[in-house]
């Protein structure tokens, strides 16, 4: 039974969220990359995979993750969110002001959003 279960994506996504919870971002990532493999179209998982990277410190390797979940769900706020964190770690400051405030045009209640907005007006460093 556990094989059936896992060999669906929402099997691989649930391991994924336990390797997370559990601090194991090597074991959620690849759960991941399967929950990917079998349904390559889920802006969720694309998400999930890309802060488990970013949370790790890799934040230019984040970035395909973001940018893949945006695209196949542009209404994705906090994917929006994460990408613009992840091009200011990756010294695209620029860049990632611009994907903050789509963030802010997609979900200006956010809890996140004050926060983004004074960042946002602030002058550049």
């Amino acid at each position: 039974m556990e094989r059936g279960f896992l060999r669906e994506n929402h099997g691989w996504e649930t391991l994924g969220s336990h390797y997370r919870r559990q601090e194991e971002p090597a074991s959620a990532l690849d759960a991941y990359r399967r929950a990917l493999e079998a349904n390559p179209d889920n802006a969720r998982h694309w998400g999930s995979a890309g802060s488990i990277h970013y949370s790790m410190g890799r934040f230019e390797e984040s970035i395909p993750f973001f940018q893949r979940a945006i695209q196949i769900n542009p209404n994705l706020a906090r994917a929006y969110l994460h990408l613009g964190m992840a091009c200011l770690n990756s010294d695209r400051a620029e860049e990632g002001r611009t994907i903050l405030q789509a963030f802010l045009e997609l979900s200006p209640d956010d809890p996140q959003a004050p926060a983004i907005r004074r960042f946002l007006e602030s002058p550049d460093e």
